[in-house]
């Protein structure tokens, strides 16, 4: 398409959809408006809709707001927006009434005026749910509720409608969206569409042109904390921009085509500096492993994923309430990881304080998933004074940044193998062995205090630096900066020189910082096997030194280096340490005189600090080589001490 037929192309974009303009106003004499006032919402799964119809006399869009009971509601599709400035300026007229021909408004924000014309344009149905018209946002009990049922509202709509405002319209961007719906037309493989795509990203004059599709990826909805459930419980979404839109899948295959080596650098470089492709590819990965979980006859997230999820996105995506960087994610059906029949619930109660939110999301997980596994997400830097005073030690702050790697893997079901950690898993000595246990709270004052058993191991003697770290903002280390991050000769001599001559060998460390090769992450899609023995792992590594030595097949090397990226992500901001017992392990907040305990109900050792009696201050999660299989737990679990987390 040339620089000519795409200028002609944007000309005929609508600026505005002239006819619904009429259907808002905030300049209504105030003798002829009738302020809406909502009925209550008399059954469990009661929701409103806004009917959306054109007036057969002038063709304008006449709204009104219906109540249906949710599963006999008549086909309807969900809105996700920005509500951004939430003062309610515009009117939206809900039609007249009476013999005085008077108007039903409703008070709306400036964003949600300027989506509706839009939305309508778009709207297949004839019926809409947006959540400021639909709810009545100052009842708090009504605003529990419908966030309660929230998951279900998206579930049993046709589509997602995702408003992206402030998105300019050019010829390039429609071209883009052009192509994607021939192509779905035609049922063309995601091959030959992106070959068609990776096409149009090198014609020599797009250059500039790759801003529109740069600014759809920073575009401030991909930010927001709700939108994310909205998208991955939704049967189909499309992306509106004016009157043009593009489904979901489309926009995933122009990300992915624009993120690979055949795009131009430019363009390439741009979307990396964004986090909004990752947004998008775990909103399609949930997608998909919500329709096709483990169990075909459930509709729902094991809680393993469901933790990844909150530890992923609750500290990056944004909300205008706090509680919703909780809230947001609640409306996922998360089943425990040993019994489909047993739920997760978090139940939204916008009455509280968000320290409250937190400790009883916590309370909820603990109780209903039966482990431990939760303080893999809490935070390692307590000290009193900051933000962590306000909740115990044991209580996750999901919306706390942190760039630390989270030191848990999925639980599984399976005999323990790498990749599955089972430091509290005594069937190593015994027989049998129930890895789900009860726990119990006591209220102290103000404070909650979790009741667990467990038994000391050992003691932190010293920590080594330096620390782990590499300065990109990747998920895992550039091969450039690899050799350099493990720094493996540098840290054994440190170890000796205190430990004296020990039996600590070069590949004992590799295996302590790759924390038992656990960590599987960026290994998706590469031949050969995803578990190499270590010491190819260490020729791998040496390698890495003058990349001149490496052996002439490529391929190999290739992959080998993939792998020590992978399953050194771990060590990311943390030390080594070592024990009285002379075990090494890997941590970021401990300090000697602390104590490495197993509890039962967590899958790897934790680290915890002595506060007075029966009493401890949780402090992180750790990797201890020789702990985290069950190798420790040579005792019966009715003989471990009892423990209050405070």
């Amino acid at each position: 398409m040339t620089t000519t037929s795409r200028k002609r192309r944007a000309s005929e974009t609508l600026e505005s959809p002239s006819q619904s303009l009429k259907s808002i106003t905030s300049t209504s004499p105030q003798s002829r408006t009738l302020r809406y006032t909502f009925d209550p919402l008399l059954h469990a799964n009661e929701i409103r809709l806004l009917r959306v119809a054109k007036s057969s006399a002038d063709e304008t869009w006449e709204y009104s707001i219906e109540h249906h009971v949710l599963h006999k509601a008549p086909p309807f599709e969900t809105v996700s927006y920005v509500w951004g400035d939430a003062t309610r300026a515009c009117e939206l007229n809900l039609g007249s009434i009476g013999v005085n021909g008077k108007f039903k408004t409703m008070l709306i924000n400036s964003n949600l005026a300027e989506a509706i014309p839009w939305l309508s344009w778009h709207c297949r149905t004839g019926y809409l749910w947006i959540d400021q018209i639909c709810i009545n946002q100052t009842i708090i009990n009504e605003r529990n509720h419908q966030v309660k049922i929230m998951g279900d509202i998206y579930r049993h709509g046709e589509r997602v409608l995702v408003w992206l405002r402030d998105i300019p319209i050019d010829g390039y961007l429609i071209e883009l969206i052009d192509i994607c719906k021939a192509s779905s037309k035609k049922r063309e493989t995601v091959h030959l569409l992106q070959e068609k795509l990776i096409k149009s990203f090198k014609q020599p004059d797009v250059a500039e042109a790759h801003g529109a599709l740069i600014r759809i990826f920073r575009n401030e909805w991909f930010t927001r904390a709700w939108v994310f459930q909205e998208i991955a419980m939704s049967k189909s979404a499309d992306f509106v921009v004016r009157n043009h839109a593009l489904s979901l899948e489309s926009l995933r295959i122009i990300a992915k085509t624009a993120l690979s080596e055949q795009s131009p650098w430019s363009l390439r470089h741009a979307l990396r500096q964004d986090s909004s492709w990752n947004t998008l590819r775990e909103m399609y990965e949930t997608r998909w492993r919500l329709a096709h979980g483990r169990r075909r006859d459930v509709y729902g997230l094991n809680f393993s994923d469901f933790r990844r999820l909150l530890s992923n996105l609750a500290s990056s995506m944004q909300a205008t309430d706090v509680r919703d960087r909780i809230y947001a994610f609640s409306g996922f059906e998360v089943f425990s990881d040993f019994d489909w029949s047993k739920r997760i619930t978090i139940t939204a109660n916008y009455a509280l304080p968000f320290r409250q939110v937190l400790i009883q999301a916590a309370v909820s997980m603990i109780r209903e998933s039966e482990t431990l596994d939760i303080l893999g997400n809490a935070c390692t830097d307590w000290t009193p004074g900051n933000s962590q005073a306000n909740v115990p030690s044991w209580v996750p702050i999901w919306n706390k940044i942190s760039k630390l790697r989270k030191l848990y893997v999925q639980r599984s079901n399976t005999p323990s193998t790498l990749g599955s950690w089972r430091a509290d898993d005594s069937s190593v000595h015994h027989e049998w062995f129930d890895r789900t246990v009860k726990h119990v709270w006591l209220e102290s004052g103000s404070t909650l205090k979790l009741y667990v058993r467990g038994t000391c191991i050992t003691t932190i003697a010293d920590v080594f630096s330096p620390r782990f770290r590499y300065l990109s903002s990747q998920r895992l280390c550039p091969v450039n900066d690899l050799y350099q991050y493990i720094n493996l000769d540098t840290r054994i001599e440190t170890i000796h020189a205190k430990l004296g001559n020990s039996f600590i060998t070069r590949e004992t460390l590799l295996e302590v910082i790759m924390a038992d090769r656990a960590n599987s992450e960026g290994l998706e899609g590469l031949p050969g096997s995803a578990w190499p023995r270590m010491k190819e792992l260490l020729e791998g590594y040496d390698q890495l030194e003058n990349p001149k030595s490496q052996s002439s097949a490529p391929l190999y090397n290739e992959l080998l280096v993939s792998r020590i990226q992978a399953f050194t992500h771990f060590a990311h901001g943390r030390k080594i340490f070592h024990t009285t017992n002379y075990l090494l392990g890997l941590a970021s907040g401990s300090m000697p005189g602390d104590q490495i305990f197993i509890l039962r109900g967590c899958q790897t050792p934790v680290i915890l600090r002595h506060v007075s009696g029966k009493e401890y201050r949780f402090v992180e999660t750790c990797y201890l080589r020789g702990a985290m299989f069950g190798e420790m737990v040579t005792w019966d679990w009715d003989d471990a001490d009892d423990i209050l987390l405070v």
